[in-house]
């Protein structure tokens, strides 16, 4: 039996299809974690400008999917703003902050940390493409395979995570277990896990690449002629989770004009750039895990080197337009690859819905129920989970096996940046004693 991912028919008119589903529903995820992303920049300290960073964040992921889309070594790649370079630039952000003169505007404030972000931006972008040119991507080879494995598994925890977020409004805990006796809420949930259920059953016997998209599709157009038969109030979706809440009101791009350069504190500028090197740092790493973690699911090699080049290129195109930096996604390339799109059609379409939710706002989410957006994000992750955690037991050493667990617990109860840490100590000490 073929699995989901193969195209029996091999169809032009069956290519384009699958290419079409998953170029917008990545689409929407990708316009969804952008919007997540960018949140995160002024959320501590600039939270009145929060439109601004949105719009920075969906300008930034218009283009680095379409660059990526149309350039990347990685077939179907979807690249958009990623939230491990924005967490790294929240620290450019406060020392701008600290760094301006006492009685400084908010406004001049607000400019002088825009103009931080993209220039963090652009020399992300530069050292990315300058270690493409030397081929510095080999550096990643030298990451023992448990640790891409532990990465995987912790990469699918969080985006389990995600998707169940995106159904409860927030991040779970042990608090929601009371809102299981609202009818509305226990029915939105209880659709996302059959949701799950339904694509894991489709991968598993379908023996087209059609189907899955295809059952995607059929799932979005009942939801919205259920909406428009029943009358629904919009307002009444939001507030009862059925739709994503973000909020997109004021001017999205360009986050400032030219003529506000006038008002930059450079110096300020410049001090702040103390924290750039950890945010860049962060960025080619995190871009680098990435790209191994999609070419071992994948079982197809990637060409490093053309990828660091790639989104070198992309990053500094993004910081050019007041963007921010950006680079595959684990969850939305897979995505795109396990419902049967490889072709470069999907990153151009990505783009072209990060556009729409530039120009359009929160209309173009009104479409999807969270339901489906959550059920796919859980359906991925839980993928990882079982790939990494269960069904890796029986093919490796147990001890390499045992430093898979350890860099996923310490994940889930510490953090991302910890657990690859100390994965790669445990690697390395198990590696000199065997």
């Amino acid at each position: 039996m073929a699995p989901a991912g193969t195209d029996r028919e091999g169809t032009a008119t069956g290519r384009l299809f699958t290419a079409v589903v998953a170029g917008l529903i990545c689409g929407i995820l990708a316009v969804v974690l952008s919007i997540g992303a960018g949140s995160l920049l002024f959320s501590l300290t600039l939270d009145t400008h929060l439109a601004a960073t949105v719009g920075m964040a969906l300008a930034a992921t218009a283009v680095i999917s379409l660059v990526v889309g149309l350039t990347s070594s990685i077939p179907g790649a979807v690249a958009p703003v990623q939230e491990v370079p924005v967490i790294g630039l929240t620290a450019v952000v406060v020392a701008v902050q600290s760094a301006m003169p006492e009685g400084a505007s908010h406004d001049a404030t607000f400019v002088t940390v825009v103009v931080a972000v993209v220039l963090s931006t652009l020399v992300a972008g530069i050292v990315a493409a300058g270690l493409g040119l030397v081929r510095g991507g080999a550096i990643v080879r030298f990451v023992p395979y448990p640790v891409v494995g532990g990465f995987l598994a912790g990469t699918g925890w969080l985006i389990v995570l995600g998707g169940f977020g995106l159904v409860f409004g927030h991040t779970p805990g042990v608090d929601d277990i009371g809102r299981l006796q609202n009818f509305s809420f226990a029915t939105n949930l209880g659709l996302t896990l059959l949701f799950v259920v339904l694509l894991a059953t489709i991968e598993a016997r379908a023996t087209s690449s059609l189907v899955l998209p295809g059952a995607i599709l059929i799932t979005l157009l009942t939801f919205n002629l259920v909406v428009v038969t029943t009358a629904i109030d919009p307002a009444s979706l939001h507030d009862n989770g059925w739709l994503v809440r973000v909020s997109m009101d004021g001017n999205l791009w360009p986050p400032i004009a030219l003529g506000d350069l006038a008002v930059v504190e450079w110096q300020a500028v410049a001090l702040a750039m103390i924290a750039m090197p950890t945010m860049v740092f962060m960025t080619v790493l995190s871009q680098l895990m990435n790209d191994t973690g999609i070419e071992l699911e994948t079982r197809a090699d990637i060409d490093l080197d053309r990828e660091l080049r790639t989104n070198g290129a992309a990053n500094l195109l993004a910081g050019v337009i007041g963007g921010m930096p950006g680079f595959p996604s684990v969850s939305l390339t897979l995505l795109a690859r396990r419902l049967g799109a490889t072709s470069r059609l999907v990153g151009v379409l990505v783009a072209a819905v990060a556009v729409g939710a530039l120009l359009l706002g929160s209309t173009v989410l009104d479409l999807i129920p969270t339901f489906l957006l959550g059920g796919m994000l859980i359906w991925i992750g839980g993928g990882l989970l079982v790939q990494w955690l269960f069904a890796s037991y029986r093919r490796l050493d147990r001890w390499e096996y045992l430093v898979i667990v350890l860099i996923f617990g310490v994940i889930v109860g510490v953090g991302f940046a910890q657990g690859i840490f100390l994965g790669l100590v445990a690697a390395v000490i198990l590696f000199v004693i065997q």
